[in-house]
C-alpha cells in the first residue's frame, strides 16, 4: 500500500506541475480596440464564455469574457466571434427527440467558433452532444443557423433538412450542381469542404489547425519487482502459509494509444498488451513453487502535462485483463492449485521525450487463485516500463 501512496503522490505532483500554454493571440473589445496578447490555448471543444490572457509571459493572468469582448483569436487557429442570435438546440439522441419538425428558437449571446472564413463564413456551436452550424456574409453583424432537426414522426425518425435549401440559395451563383446540396450531410467535414469550395481564393481555413485525434503506436519493455505470498485462511491449516522473496520479472509488448481530439491532445486512451513470466520457490513449510506466465492487457486513460513541444509528463490508470498459464504447487506431495482469473488495476506516472517514454507503473495487489474458498495467492509488481513510438 505504501508503494501505491508513493505513486499517487508522484502523479499529484505531476498534475500540479503541468505547464499552462499561453500563445500569441488578440482580442477586440466592444469599442473595436484590438489588444495583442498571450491567450491560454485550451483547444476549446465547447464554446467558451470567457478566456484567460496576459500581456507578457511574466505578467499576471487576467480574464476577459463575452460581455466585453466581441472577438478573440489564439495562435491563428482558434477564433471566436460574438453574436446576438437565434438558436435552435434540438437533440439528435433518439430518446430526446422532439415530435415537431418546427424549430424552437431561443435568443442568446454566444461566442461562435470560426471554421472557415471568406465570402461566406462557417461557424460552429458545440455544447456537449448539441452541435449546430451557422453562417454569415463578410462584415455582417449577424449569424444565421443552418437548420437541421431530427424529430419523432409517430415512431418514425424524420429530418428537417432546411439547411440544404439555405445553402443552395446562398451558393447557387457559383456552385451549380444540385448534388452538391442534395447529398450534403450536416457534418463539419462536409460543410467545411463545401464552404471552402465556394470561397475559392478568399477562403481561410481555421479548422485545419484545430485538434484532431492522433494514433500512436509503441513497442514497450519493462522490468519490475514482483511480490507474491501464498496462504490458506483455514484455521486448521496454519502451516500452509508461504512467503516468497521479491523477484525481478521482465515484460515486453506493444501499445496502441489514441490522443483525443480536444484540449490540445492532453487526454488519450490506450491499450498495452504485455507478456511476463514469474517463477519462484520457497523451502518454507515443506516447500512451494510458483510458475506464472501471463498476458496482461491494460485498457486505460492517460493525461499529459506539457513541459515544451518535445517533453511532457503523464499519469495514467487502467483496468488490466489477464490470461495466464502455469501452476502453484505446495507441500511434500507437490499438490497443484489451479490458477484463476487475475484481472487487476494499474496506475502509473512517467515522462515522454520525443519518441521515447519511461513510466513508473504499479500493478495493484490481486489474487491469482480465485477458484478457492480458503487459498489466496496475492501478486503485485512495481517497476519501469520503457516505450519507443514508431508511429
Amino acid at each position: 500500500m505504501k508503494k501505491l501512496y508513493t505513486l499517487l503522490l508522484i502523479g499529484f505532483s505531476c498534475l500540479t506541475y503541468g505547464q499552462i500554454n499561453f500563445e500569441p493571440g488578440y482580442f477586440i473589445d466592444n469599442g473595436g480596440n484590438k489588444t495583442n496578447c498571450l491567450i491560454k490555448n485550451v483547444a476549446w471543444r465547447n464554446n467558451p464564455v470567457d478566456f484567460e490572457y496576459k500581456m507578457t509571459e511574466n505578467d499576471e493572468t487576467k480574464t476577459a469574457g463575452i460581455k466585453t469582448v466581441k472577438e478573440f483569436c489564439v495562435n491563428n487557429a482558434y477564433k471566436f466571434k460574438r453574436f446576438d442570435l437565434k438558436i435552435e438546440k434540438s437533440f439528435e439522441m433518439i430518446s430526446r427527440l422532439d415530435t415537431s419538425p418546427e424549430p424552437k428558437w431561443e435568443n442568446e449571446t454566444l461566442f461562435l467558433k470560426v471554421l472557415v472564413e471568406g465570402d461566406l463564413t462557417l461557424y460552429q456551436f458545440e455544447d456537449g452532444n448539441i452541435i449546430k452550424y451557422f453562417y454569415s456574409s463578410p462584415n455582417s453583424e449577424e449569424a444565421t443557423q443552418l437548420l437541421y432537426k431530427k424529430f419523432d414522426n409517430k415512431g418514425i425518425i424524420s429530418e428537417n433538412s432546411h439547411y440544404k435549401q439555405q445553402l443552395y440559395n446562398l451558393m447557387s451563383n457559383r456552385l451549380t450542381e444540385s448534388s452538391d446540396f442534395q447529398n450534403l450531410k450536416y457534418k463539419k467535414s462536409y460543410l467545411v469542404k463545401l464552404f471552402t469550395q465556394y470561397n475559392g481564393n478568399s477562403n481561410k481555413d481555421y479548422e485545419v489547425k484545430h485538434n484532431s485525434g492522433k494514433l500512436n503506436l509503441k513497442v514497450t519493455a519493462g522490468a519490475s519487482v514482483a511480490s507474491l505470498s501464498l496462504s490458506n485462511s483455514n484455521t486448521y491449516s496454519n502451516t500452509m502459509n508461504y512467503d516468497f522473496d521479491s523477484k525481478t520479472v521482465f515484460s515486453f509488448g506493444a501499445e496502441v494509444e489514441y490522443a483525443l481530439p480536444f484540449n490540445n491532445k492532453k487526454w488519450s486512451v490506450f491499450i498495452n498488451p504485455v507478456y511476463s513470466t514469474y517463477k519462484n520457490s520457497t523451502q518454507q513449510n515443506e516447500g512451494a513453487t510458483v510458475e506464472y506466465n501471463y498476458l496482461q492487457i491494460p485498457v486505460g486513460v492517460r493525461h499529459y502535462m506539457f513541459i515544451n513541444d518535445e517533453s511532457k509528463i503523464f499519469v495514467n490508470a487502467a483496468f488490466a485483463f489477464c490470461t495466464n498459464s502455469g501452476s502453484v504447487k505446495h507441500g511434500a506431495n507437490n499438490r497443484e492449485l489451479e490458477l484463476g482469473s487475475a484481472n487487476s488495476f494499474i496506475v502509473g506516472a512517467g515522462y515522454s521525450y520525443k519518441k521515447y517514454s519511461a513510466e513508473l507503473r504499479y500493478n495493484i495487489q490481486h489474487s491469482i487463485l480465485t477458484n478457492y474458498t480458503f487459498w489466496d495467492c496475492d501478486y503485485s509488481t512495481i517497476g519501469i516500463m520503457l516505450g519507443y513510438r514508431f508511429l
